[in-house]
């Protein structure tokens, strides 16, 4: 095939989605398809101002889409990111068009919804008019197809009535090859760690209400907070009993950052919405045991057994599902080790091979 692959983000190895996107064109290229990719810094209109970064973001990559699309050079235009959704819905208008496959690493009219549960309004004002301009679902409708990161916004895309069953495929991301295959140990000291933004759509109030409920309950335990982008204020978050079993770690690369899973016996990740949470896949291959809410990759875990999943969005569940890993040693272990082997499966071979079977099943239907 013939594909043009526009992205909607810097095609960066070292970010989640970026590093996604590359592994897609790098794979689908070492089976013989031609790629040719397209990227903000070809298309971003005005790349050096400050002002109105999405808006000029989703005029260029319109631009550069439909472009691409009269060319009559390509078999699949793959879009990727919520400026696609736009995109999609004008470039169906054109005539002898390729297959148009629309490949969310995000789906924002379901992260919307979750967060307006709490009363919450996700981004700027500004970003949000962008958004209501952007109509989601006439261009989730438009689509030949829509690839997601999760059978969680699978489901979602399918339930709205945007695709049917065959139109809509979950392909979860791939891990690195390094990350996958490695022993697995099940030793571990309770050290409880959690990696991400801190922000309410991560879950900060849930970890600032469970954290203090797990150092009171458990003297021996230990804390870690990766990342955060510099947010987190452990004084105002955290008790003294919390702060003085705290590490805080802000910047890590990433083999750091993977030597601090294997070190984890248990890991958090209680938010509000994934698409995928990758968090949570490269600590359960590095051997910890995943304790999350029911959204993105960890919806479809098995639970009690693949993981603990929490039924309800709350920093006391939270509190009492990390406690009874605490306090049974042997179902940490076997939930840890059930976990180590589900993740295995997430090959970027598995991904390409159900990603080609896609999109020769929706090249099918037109014909």
């Amino acid at each position: 095939m013939k594909i043009f692959t526009i992205s909607n983000v810097p095609l960066a190895p070292t970010q989640a989605h970026g590093c996604v996107i590359t592994g897609f064109v790098e794979r689908l290229r070492q089976r013989g398809h031609e790629v040719d990719v397209c990227s903000p810094e070809n298309y971003q209109l005005l790349r050096g101002l400050t002002f109105a970064p999405r808006l000029r973001l989703q005029i260029g990559y319109t631009a550069a889409c439909m472009k691409a699309v009269r060319s009559g050079k390509y078999d699949l235009i793959h879009a990727f990111g919520g400026e696609a959704w736009q995109t999609i819905s004008r470039c169906q208008l054109l005539r002898n068009r390729p297959l148009m496959l629309a490949h969310a690493n995000v789906v924002e009219p379901h992260a919307t919804e979750q967060l307006a549960r709490d009363g919450k309004k996700p981004g700027t004002w500004l970003s949000r008019q962008v958004d209501s301009f952007l109509h989601y679902d006439w261009a989730y409708s438009c689509a030949d197809g829509v690839v997601t990161a999760s059978q969680y916004d699978a489901d979602y895309v399918r339930q709205k009535g945007w695709q049917t069953a065959e139109t809509v495929c979950a392909i979860t991301p791939a891990l690195p090859e390094d990350l996958l295959g490695q022993p697995f140990t099940a030793e571990r000291a309770p050290i409880i760690g959690y990696c991400g933004p801190w922000s309410h759509r991560k879950g900060n109030d849930l970890l600032e209400k469970a954290l203090p409920i797990l150092a009171e309950r458990f003297p021996e335990v230990r804390f870690e907070i990766v990342g955060t982008r510099g947010r987190l204020d452990a004084e105002k978050s955290f008790t003294p009993r919390v702060r003085e079993r705290l590490t805080h770690l802000a910047n890590l690369t990433r083999e750091e950052l993977r030597e601090r899973y294997r070190t984890w016996s248990i890991a958090l990740m209680p938010s509000r919405y994934e698409s995928f949470g990758l968090v949570a896949a490269e600590a359960m291959t590095c051997g910890a045991a995943l304790v999350a809410t029911r959204t993105g990759f960890p919806a479809g875990l098995a639970n009690g057994q693949e993981a603990l999943i929490l039924e309800q969005t709350n920093g006391d569940e939270l509190a009492e599902a990390v406690s009874t890993l605490l306090t049974d040693e042997a179902k940490r272990r076997a939930i840890a080790a059930a976990g180590w082997e589900r993740v295995q499966s997430l090959s970027w071979e598995r991904a390409v091979d159900r990603f080609e079977a896609f999109v020769y099943s929706l090249k099918h239907r037109e014909l």
